[in-house]
């Protein structure tokens, strides 16, 4: 059975398998992007990105637990409100990580629907996610949860 349950910073060691295991899914689907950081590396990075967010106003850490250990989590924060329509206030899923053994159980599913609750809780009436291009999976996923496409990132080398 999975749980769903709010977490803060001290919590945030317990994120690093599953942040790995994101690594390990995303970066063969953009090989044009070269090689990814290696674990140390990406896990401290992505770590501190993590405290800079959790400590902002709004923003919050869901974790799907199995058995107490935690076998996904969704990081959510508030955006800024948009200068060019009317939507002021919104929300960013900023990263959702299942383990592989995890998924296609609806833990994905739990943790989007706890976070849209929380959020329109909060009077939140927008919400936006990146999805890497190439990943046709991820991208049905979100359009099941109401995501439509509206922007697209293009990268190039220099």
């Amino acid at each position: 059975m999975i749980e769903i349950v709010a977490a803060g910073a001290e919590r945030l060691d317990e994120l690093e398998p599953l942040w790995w295991a994101l690594v390990e899914h995303q970066v063969p689907l953009l090989p044009q992007l070269g090689a990814g950081r290696d674990r140390e590396d990406t896990w401290r990075r992505r770590r501190a990105h993590y405290e800079e967010l959790i400590a902002k106003p709004g923003a919050f850490l869901l974790l799907a637990e199995r058995d107490g250990r935690p076998v996904g989590y969704a990081m959510v924060e508030r955006s800024m409100p948009s200068q060019t329509w009317q939507l002021d206030e919104m929300a960013t899923l900023e990263t959702l990580v299942i383990l592989p053994e995890a998924r296609a159980a609806g833990t994905g599913n739990a943790l989007v629907e706890r976070a849209r609750e929380k959020l329109r809780a909060a009077g939140v009436k927008h919400w936006g996610v990146g999805v890497v291009a190439t990943n046709e999976g991820g991208e049905r996923f979100y359009r099941r949860h109401g995501f439509e496409p509206v922007f697209t990132e293009l990268i190039a080398r220099l």
